[in-house]
């Protein structure tokens, strides 16, 4: 992921709780920082490189992992859920926009207007057209459940929604999740976004969900927490970002 400071490498991990407290963590902690390292030196870039990593509040372990490892916490951000389908809002869409189904051709408009839309939040995304594959051929990619609204022949706003399977029947759950949700800059400020979440926990809803979840920068410079608490999600759980510069970090 890049901003407007830093390259991040991001770590992700887990060990089942039947294995931990037998150092797996800390060797795949280890194991997955020489990864990212052997893969930024293939990488030319004037920003400062850094590893990053993200922890719940309630992951102790992972939370002195990364303490230990000389990671800092930078940044909190929160999942919400909406716990019922119920009473969704019927809201209209702005004068002049339009929803269209997403098929292949489009795909990779959407991709950049989702990138371009996040260009001014924290954290950045990973551009390349390597991501954009993984992307759509993911086997929990389904762009029929996506509300992509349509200016003309400019992706004005879109919520990415998602359902993942396997995870809702491991937790006992109906539940889907807004992905991405996103506006580019000339559409803000004009209900849009709003318009787009109501309809996207109608189609969740419709595909038999019971449930709807987000995550949010809890600093979002655009009050997106406001937005989704009167849509009657709620902080369902707080969790951290985590950084430790690369160059330096030998």
């Amino acid at each position: 992921a890049r901003d407007s400071e830093v390259r991040e490498y991001r770590l992700f991990g887990g060990v089942d709780p039947a294995w931990r407290r037998r150092g797996i963590g800390t060797a795949l902690f280890a194991d997955n920082q020489r990864r990212a390292r052997a893969l930024a030196e293939t990488h030319r870039t004037e920003r400062a490189r850094v590893f990053g990593a993200f922890a719940g509040e309630h992951q102790a372990g992972a939370i002195a992992l990364l303490r230990h490892g000389g990671f800092t916490q930078v940044r909190w951000f929160f999942d919400m859920e909406r716990p019922n389908l119920e009473d969704i809002p019927e809201l209209p869409l702005p004068e002049g926009i339009e929803l269209r189904p997403i098929t292949p051709d489009l795909y990779r408009r959407v991709w950049e207007a989702d990138i371009e839309a996040f260009r001014d939040h924290w954290g950045g995304h990973d551009e390349s057209e390597e991501a954009m594959r993984r992307h759509f051929e993911s086997p929990a990619s389904d762009p029929s459940l996506w509300i992509i609204a349509f200016d003309g022949d400019e992706v004005a706003a879109g919520v990415v929604n998602t359902i993942y399977h396997e995870e809702n029947e491991a937790l006992g759950v109906r539940r889907g999740w807004l992905d991405s949700v996103f506006t580019r800059r000339p559409w803000r400020r004009r209900g849009l976004a709003r318009a787009l979440i109501a309809r996207s926990l109608a189609i969740l809803r419709d595909r038999g969900m019971t449930s709807a979840a987000l995550g949010v920068d809890a600093d979002n410079p655009l009050g997106a927490l406001g937005l989704y608490e009167s849509l009657g999600f709620a902080v369902s759980e707080r969790f951290s970002a985590w950084r430790k510069p690369m160059d330096d970090a030998r």
